[in-house]
């Protein structure tokens, strides 16, 4: 049998590890020649894609934009996005100077369009990457950021230093641009050696291309099959005048109503099958499916014929792209723009405020409500942090301080004094009253004492809060249908069915409890008879 390894122990002599020069430099970068996948870079560096090989403006992917299904899906991804609210929270609940610049940054934000830029900067996912100039002014003794512009992408290279350089008809290698004045954007790269990203312009360039060929055949064929061709034969040494009165003939099908030959002349209508028409229209179907997969990671919200469960699965795939994208331009947005504005006011030791998109589902309080009541029958209660996290502001505890009500012991009070009077129970002591004249004096007697008003309090508090109260929300009508029983043997099977469809744990608490303030209160009134 084999023998495990010894477990690693670090002996006392063994020297700590000690860091080294190397662990603090970038050993596999992209700027020294040696990364294999791509050729020496001088100058700029060119995108992987080989459909931008030797493009200087790219534009090979604004063709792709204007697909119909394309913009559609794309608006449908970016709208998502765009529709969620959006919050400033501080990098560092712990440091309130963080708290302090989250403020301000919120001031901020609110005071530029905040989703139209994000609007913009979201086409990141279809281009790889997107470009925006930063307009930085001053505003309440802060540095401030006044305005962002977003440029298009294609304006902008990396270079082999990856500085981001601006092409202009001067200089097609581009002029460098200062630091921290524009935010680069960029998403769907396998790794960190792409600047430019991969957008999804990269995979939708053959289904829009095969479907605008599609749809060009579908309307050569439509135009040479809606109206037959005609077709006239000749005789064999037809003269030139002949043959041209023939095809002319034939040209006034498109326009006349009708027309005329000569005698012996032929004319025949080509039609084609109407089968062919269906074929066009799968292939155009089969490409937007393919296109809205691509944008949207499913089909089913954006096509017919789908089930509602069907439906909302593929609704919840969108909405996880949707919150990935969200999630990478709040990186992006945070590392950059963010960090450099809490630089220049607050100090590159505090944490960079961070922009948060809602784009989890709203939790259904209606539920977790029901769900908490559950819990609380089985003994487990929120605590007051989570129940403000669930639920939101604007609660306090019934009788704390803050309570519109008033205090626990005004709104007992004020109960109290707006409940309608009530007989007194007919106890044991009120029935014997009534049959012997000294009792009735006694309990009389006893009934004016001022001796027993606290104990009267407390059997009258412990019966309304502690016993009756819960044992009629347990037993409900129970003790209704047992009076209505005509028999013993009805009334066990009316307990029998009672007691099977309720938890038997609190009705037997209550029931003792309100047991034991029953008894308490005949005591109280007996020993008062007794000692009068």
């Amino acid at each position: 049998m084999a023998q495990r390894p010894a477990p690693y122990r670090t002996s006392s002599r063994t020297a700590a590890p000690r860091a080294t020069p190397d662990m603090f430099t970038e050993i596999a970068t992209t700027r020294d020649g040696r990364d294999i996948t791509q050729p020496w870079v001088r100058g700029l560096r060119e995108a992987k894609d080989p459909k931008l090989a030797m493009a200087v403006d790219w534009g090979a992917y604004d063709v792709v934009f204007n697909d119909d299904q394309v913009f559609s899906t794309m608006q449908q991804r970016i709208g998502a996005v765009i529709a969620k609210d959006w919050n400033v929270i501080a990098g560092d609940d712990d440091d309130a100077r963080a708290e302090k610049a989250a403020e301000a940054f919120d001031d901020t934000l609110k005071a530029l369009p905040w989703d139209r830029i994000t609007r913009k900067m979201l086409m990141a996912t279809f281009y790889g990457y997107s470009v925006a100039e930063l307009m930085w002014g001053h505003r309440e003794g802060l540095i401030d950021l006044v305005g962002i512009k977003v440029r298009h992408a294609r304006r902008f290279r990396f270079d082999d230093e990856d500085r981001l350089r601006m092409l202009t008809p001067l200089n097609m290698q581009g002029e460098i641009m200062p630091a921290r004045k524009f935010w680069v954007h960029a998403v769907g790269a396998a790794d960190d050696d792409q600047p430019y990203g991969h957008g999804l312009a990269h995979w939708l360039y053959w289904p829009t291309l095969f479907k605008r060929n599609g749809i060009r055949f579908w309307n050569i064929f439509l135009d040479k099959f809606g109206t037959p061709t005609a077709k006239g034969t000749y005789p064999r040494g037809a003269s030139k005048d002949e043959q041209a009165k023939l095809l002319t003939a034939l040209q006034a099908i498109a326009t006349d109503s009708g027309f005329i030959v000569p005698e012996g002349v032929v004319v025949e209508l080509l039609g084609a099958a109407r089968s062919g028409t269906a074929d066009f229209e799968v292939l155009c179907r089969y490409m937007d499916a393919a296109i809205a997969k691509i944008v949207l990671s499913q089909t089913m919200t954006t096509d017919n014929g789908s089930s509602r469960s069907q439906g909302e699965v593929h609704a919840d795939v969108r909405d996880d792209v949707v919150k990935t994208d969200a999630d990478d331009l709040t990186d992006s947005f945070t590392q950059q723009v963010a960090r450099w504005w809490t630089d220049l006011n607050f100090g590159p030791d505090v944490p960079a405020p961070i922009v948060r998109r809602m784009v989890e589902e709203e939790e259904d309080t209606a539920q977790t409500a029901q769900t908490d009541k559950v819990h609380g029958e089985n003994g487990w209660v929120r605590t007051e942090d989570s129940f403000r996290d669930t639920y939101g502001e604007g609660f306090v505890r019934r009788g704390a301080e803050g309570d519109p009500g008033g205090t626990t012991e005004e709104q007992r009070k004020r109960v109290d004094a707006e409940r309608p009077a009530k007989p007194a129970p007919k106890t044991s002591v009120t029935r014997a009253a009534n049959d012997d004249p000294k009792i009735a004096k006694a309990a009389s007697f006893a009934a004016e004492d001022d001796r027993h008003d606290d104990a009267d309090d407390i059997v009258d508090r412990m019966i309304a809060e502690d016993g009756y109260r819960v044992a009629t929300s347990l037993t409900g009508n129970l003790i209704d249908q047992l009076l209505a029983a005509d028999s013993e043997t009805q009334a066990r099977a009316i307990l029998a069915e009672a007691l099977g469809m309720m938890d038997e744990a609190p009705l037997i608490q209550a029931l003792a409890r309100a047991g034991f303030a029953v008894q308490l209160d005949a005591a109280t009134q007996a020993a008062t008879v007794v000692t009068e």
